[in-house]
């Protein structure tokens, strides 16, 4: 009987072990090859002893952001975690629009909604930032995961400062995988 618990104890141990472990870099760069993720990558700061995977989605449709008087539109979204191994999954995101406008468009209203089916999901207001030399404008969010699985539903639409912007079936791919790759 003791043999048999110790027996169990290790087994379990060796299991936990594994489990606490995580994604090591290398398996998420394989993991990232193995799904296709486009427009990702995965970096490591020595001096901070932390990790970053990073994806850039391709710009909205031209006439969309037209309608949105801006000259072009996309996004980015990051997370963090420390050292060289994914041990835990990340609980918030940083999520980006980045706006090519000659003129600002969105400082007055920087409300994010997401309507996915019959569900629309309030996502608040961005921390907003506009850099007129440059002619852009930067709308950044803090997304839980939860958030991030809701606004990576196929036919998703973005309603940003009362201007909706239809996500496409390359920036869908691309928010599920790193939905994926932020699973340990």
């Amino acid at each position: 009987m003791i043999r048999t618990l110790l027996l169990l104890f290790i087994a379990l141990f060796i299991v936990s072990s594994a489990a606490a472990q995580g994604r090591s870099f290398d398996d998420l760069k394989r993991k990232m090859h193995d799904i296709r993720a486009e427009h990702f990558a995965i970096t490591f700061d020595q001096d901070s002893n932390e990790s970053k995977i990073m994806a850039v989605a391709e710009n909205f449709d031209q006439k969309e952001a037209s309608k949105a008087g801006v000259q072009a539109m996309n996004f980015a979204s990051a997370f963090n975690f420390a050292g060289r191994s994914l041990t835990a999954a990340p609980s918030t995101l940083i999520f980006a629009f980045w706006v090519l406008t000659k003129r600002p468009r969105f400082a007055a209203d920087h409300h994010w909604a997401v309507t996915s089916g019959d569900k629309t999901f309030e996502l608040g207001d961005a921390r907003y930032v506009s850099k007129p030399n440059e002619n852009i404008e930067y709308l950044n969010f803090v997304l839980t995961r939860e958030d991030l699985k809701k606004i990576s539903a196929p036919g998703a639409k973005f309603t940003i400062g009362g201007y909706q912007f239809t996500v496409t079936p390359a920036q869908t791919k691309m928010l599920s995988d790193l939905y994926t790759l932020s699973t340990p």
